[in-house]
């Protein structure tokens, strides 16, 4: 996160505003405690809204001031840019680069590599838009993701300061004008296109821009009235109303927005104008100062952008070489690492050279240091590509890659839902999704972990039957009224299939999801199907789902490969996957409105364990691909079972 100089932290008369820091110490912390704990602290992410308004009023600030002194300079802005940015993120750059060899294989280094390389040019938000898709790639593999705001920040130091010259020098109201319809334009475009372009409006500065206009938009008003609020909206009571209500709105933001949400759309206006708020009035009161302006916060913001950059990617390692379930202990310790090597940063590298190291090629020095970092990554990347690989490498680089090497989204027909794999919203399926002819009708529905099953069933089930497929990523099934833990996306995409199925009347519905099997109503769901006229309703179980991607904890455990065990202790699987299962079958055995088939009990052995591959005879596969996303021989072993148990 690219926060401005400290010193730079002030008012147009000068003095040093130290509850702005304090903003910044909410904001990280918010961030780091939401990428810690994503399911206890739901809105953490607002963090950094909070930080796109805290740098546009400040960057603002900076420029208005010097222009009006006659002393702005474009050169030297960015100087200072590079000066403040660059030392602490060359140096986290480095070290994990150094991490990444000694904890990822060569296939995931390449690609971390290549990662590098547009951090380094502040493209990152761009190749992360265009790399993270639903299965082989989440956020916890990618140790750089959280760049992707340092991107759209230094995109938008690029075009603001060329606005900020042309408008300054013009009255007040119509560098209002200005500022304010490229804030409007912004956030009209992120209403528009969230609902069905939500990772291209979350990621783009386009969409981003109207929220660092926002803290633009402040600093317009405080210069104008020489650094304070005046008027009758100045008095101390106003004043604290105004910082509390801030304060308050940032808050309840954080508990109550959730990552299911369409983010950042509408709902982003609170984080926003809550920091607003505080920008506006608690320069000017005690609460302001007791609240934000404690030694403590104070302390935390001016490490921020250190521990921006270090939280991240030692949680992202530890999630790689633990798995996904890791340890909440392991989670505060990780926090610990980074808020030391965070202070460490800010004393001994971003401080020493910004300030004690004097030099007039200082920043044409680190320019060209990072730029000689992504020149490295770039071409070690290339190396690694045509570089020998070991059996391990290779095994690594097959299942890393499985999705696109077999073709697994077009068997499994990904674009049979309303939300592809790539988390994009289509307002139609296409027609040989949900065919209505003379045959048997079947309807497989749900999430994922449901069109994983399509190419293993349409096998089983053969040409005797018509299977028809209503299945979008990420979206579990749900009735009109049950979906509270659901984005909008699912809400909507979910709709349209019920409407379908409606259509369909098929003789029979498969459904399948991830998890959360047991805060779902079957029975209420399984009444409406078959008031619509569906004669049979089966529910799938939960698959088997590891605690780390498979063929990693496979390829640490066993690097000669040819010694995998056809079976792995449950230990190293979700077990509270397995305690559900067993609730399922033990609820379902006896009702005969639903017919209740666990993939756990086709899997996995009560001693052995569950299956790590399939042998079909041609050859063996992994069970998955990644935590628990069958591969094509295993679906079809799966469906084999299935449709002997229908």
């Amino acid at each position: 996160m690219a926060i401005p100089d400290n010193n730079n932290n002030v008012f147009k008369n000068g003095f040093y505003r130290p509850e702005i820091d304090g903003l910044r110490a909410i904001a990280i912390l918010f961030v780091v405690v939401f990428h810690a704990f994503p399911q206890k602290f739901t809105g953490g992410f607002i963090g950094v809204d909070v930080f796109f308004v805290i740098s546009g009023y400040l960057i603002s600030s900076i420029i208005f001031k010097e222009i009006a002194a006659g002393k702005f300079s474009i050169l030297a802005f960015y100087k200072k840019r590079i000066n403040r940015i660059y030392p602490a993120l060359i140096f986290v750059l480095l070290v994990s680069i150094l991490i990444s060899k000694a904890v990822l294989f060569k296939a995931e280094i390449a690609d971390f590599n290549l990662s590098v390389f547009f951090s380094t040019i502040f493209l990152a938000n761009i190749y992360f838009l265009n790399t993270l898709n639903y299965f082989d790639n989440s956020a916890e593999n990618h140790p750089l993701l959280h760049l992707w705001s340092l991107g759209v920040e230094e995109q938008f130091y690029i075009f603001w300061p060329l606005l900020l010259i042309l408008i300054a020098p013009k009255s007040f109201y119509f560098s209002l004008k200005t500022i304010s319809f490229f804030l409007v334009t912004s956030f009209l475009l992120n209403l528009f296109f969230v609902s069905t372009y939500q990772s291209n409006v979350f990621y783009m500065p386009f969409t981003r821009l109207w929220e660092l206009g926002f803290g633009s938009l402040c600093a317009l008003f405080l210069n104008n009235l020489g650094g304070q609020i005046t008027g009758r909206t100045s008095t101390p009571f106003y004043s604290n109303l105004m910082t509390l209500l801030g304060v308050t709105v940032i808050f309840c933001s954080g508990m109550f927005i959730k990552s299911t949400d369409s983010f950042p759309g509408w709902l982003a206006i609170f984080p926003v104008l809550g920091s607003g708020l505080i920008i506006l009035y608690s320069g000017s009161n005690n609460i302001g100062k007791w609240l934000l302006g404690n030694k403590f916060l104070v302390f935390i913001g001016l490490i921020s952008y250190p521990l921006y950059l270090w939280h991240w990617p030692i949680l992202a390692f530890g999630h790689i070489h633990y798995g996904y379930l890791m340890d909440k202990n392991i989670k505060l310790g990780l926090i610990f690492v980074s808020i030391i090597l965070a202070i460490t940063t800010y004393y001994c590298v971003e401080n020493p050279l910004r300030y004690k190291v004097v030099n007039t090629k200082k920043s044409l020095i680190l320019f060209f240091a990072l730029f000689l970092l992504g020149v490295y990554s770039a071409f070690s990347y290339f190396q690694l590509q045509k570089s020998s690989k070991t059996i391990s490498d290779i095994f690594v680089s097959n299942h890393k890659n499985y999705v696109t090497l077999n073709e697994w989204t077009v068997k499994n027909r990904t674009h049979c839902g309303f939300i592809d794999y790539k988390g994009v919203l289509v307002d139609e399926i296409k027609e040989e999704c949900v065919e209505k002819n003379k045959k048997v009708g079947i309807l497989l529905w749900g999430d994922s972990h449901a069109f994983q099953l399509y190419y293993g069933l349409h096998k089983s089930f053969g040409d005797k039957y018509q299977l028809n497929q209503l299945t979008s990523s990420g979206c579990r099934p749900f009735l009109e009224n049950g979906g509270n833990l659901e984005t909008l996306n699912c809400k909507l995409s979910n709709l349209k299939a019920l409407n379908h199925i409606k259509i369909l009347k098929p003789e029979m519905v498969i459904i399948a999801q991830k998890d959360l099997h047991d805060q779902t109503d079957w029975n209420l769901i399984a009444n409406w199907l078959q008031n619509i006229g569906v004669r049979k309703v089966v529910l799938i179980g939960p698959a088997p789902q590891w605690h780390q991607y498979l063929y990693r904890y496979l390829a640490k455990q066993y690097p000669d490969i040819k010694s995998i065990p056809k079976y792995l202790n449950k230990q190293v699987l979700n077990s509270d996957l397995i305690k559900v299962d067993e609730d399922l079958k033990h609820k379902y055995s006896k009702q005969t409105n639903i017919h209740y088939i666990s993939l756990i009990d086709i899997l996995c052995d009560e001693l052995l364990g569950c299956m790590t591959f399939i042998d079909d005879g041609a050859g063996e596969e992994l069970t998955t691909f990644d935590y628990g996303h069958l591969g094509l021989k295993a679906s079809v072993f799966v469906s084999d079972a299935i449709f002997n148990s229908l």
